[in-house]
C-alpha cells in the first residue's frame, strides 16, 4: 500500500493524485481488513482436528492446494511485485518532474524500494519456504527430534518476518532527514523548545 501511494502522489494527473488522502487510506486499511477477516475464517471452516497427529489438519485437497499456493505466491511473490511495479511507475513519474529529478529523489527512491523489496524476500522467503513444507508434510509420521526442529525452524523463520516489517521503519529513518526530525520530536517530546507568545496590548 505503501508503494502504490508513492506512485499516487507523484503522479502528474491531479485526479490520480487526490486518490492518495487519509480518507482513501482509512477506506483502504479497512476494507483490507475486512478482506483479512474473511480469508481467515476460511481456515477455520476447512480444518479439522487431526486423529493422529492432535493438531489441525486440512480434510479438502483443494484446499490443502490452496493453502500451499497462499504460502508462497501470495504471501511472498505478490508483495514483492507490488512494490517493484509501482516503485518503477513512482520512479519513472519523478522523472518527469524537472525539479524532483535535479534533486535525484529518484535515485533515493530507487534506493528505498530496492532494499524495501530486499528485506521483504529476506523476511517472508523463508517463512514462506517453511510454511510451505510444513503444509506438504503435515500427514508424514514424525519422531520427536523432527518435530522439535520443525518447531525451532519454524520460530526462526517466523522472527525472519520481522526484518520484513519491522526493517522499513529503519530504511525510512536512515534515508529522509524530515523523517528523523519527527521521530526525534515524538520520541523526545520533553525536550521541545517552549514557545514564548509575547503580549499585545
Amino acid at each position: 500500500m505503501a508503494a502504490i501511494d508513492q506512485f499516487l502522489i507523484t503522479s502528474q494527473n491531479a485526479h490520480i493524485r487526490q486518490l492518495s488522502s487519509i480518507k482513501n487510506a482509512y477506506r483502504a486499511c479497512f476494507s483490507f481488513a475486512i478482506i483479512w477477516w474473511l480469508h481467515g475464517t476460511l481456515w477455520i471452516y476447512y480444518q479439522e482436528m487431526s486423529p493422529i497427529t492432535h493438531s489441525c489438519a486440512y480434510p479438502s485437497d483443494t484446499f490443502f492446494i490452496y493453502a500451499v499456493f497462499f504460502m508462497c505466491i501470495i504471501l511472498c511473490g505478490a508483495p514483492c511485485l507490488i512494490m517493484v511495479v509501482f516503485g518503477l511507475l513512482a520512479n519513472r513519474n519523478i522523472k518527469k518532474t524537472t525539479c524532483l529529478s535535479r534533486l535525484h529523489i529518484d535515485r533515493q527512491l530507487m534506493i528505498v524500494v530496492f532494499i524495501q523489496v530486499l528485506l521483504t524476500l529476506i523476511g517472508l522467503t523463508p517463512y514462506t519456504g517453511y510454511s510451505a513444507y510444513k503444509t506438504i508434510t503435515f500427514y508424514f509420521q514424525k519422531t520427536a527430534d523432527q518435530r522439535l526442529m520443525d518447531t525451532l525452524v519454524g520460530n526462526i523463520t517466523y522472527m525472519f518476518c520481522s526484518v520484513a516489517y519491522g526493517g522499513r521503519f529503519y530504511i525510512f529513518l536512515y534515508s529522509s532527514s524530515r523523517f528523523r526530525r519527527m521521530v526525534k520530536d515524538r520520541v523526545l517530546w520533553w525536550r521541545r523548545a517552549r514557545r514564548i507568545i509575547p503580549l499585545t496590548r
